[in-house]
């Protein structure tokens, strides 16, 4: 996007964000392993966000601080499946190096 949508610097400015970076590697890893627990394919963007929770990211935030030491839940946003089959997940972990 080429500009911020309102809502979401109005959420920004309310809430406190903590804006963290995921590997592609890390990204395409939770594809498959939603998909192996959910039976739901989703594409890597996506996968981006469910990194945070396979990857143990969300621990590694709650051991320095940036999130309360429990949570009561955590909501994953997941969208985005019409652009991805089997084979691409495929194609994506072997040039990840993950087959």
């Amino acid at each position: 996007a080429k500009t911020v949508a309102a809502r979401a610097l109005e959420c920004m400015r309310v809430c406190e964000i903590h804006s963290e970076v995921v590997e592609d590697a890390e990204a395409v890893s939770a594809v498959q392993q939603f998909l192996d627990d959910e039976r739901m394919l989703v594409e890597p963007a996506c996968g981006a966000a469910l990194a945070a929770i396979y990857s143990g990211l969300l621990g590694r935030l709650q051991a320095k601080g940036c999130l309360p030491p429990s949570l009561t839940s955590v909501v994953v946003i997941v969208c985005g499946g019409n652009n991805i089959n089997s084979r691409e997940l495929q194609v994506l972990k072997t040039h990840l190096g993950q087959v």
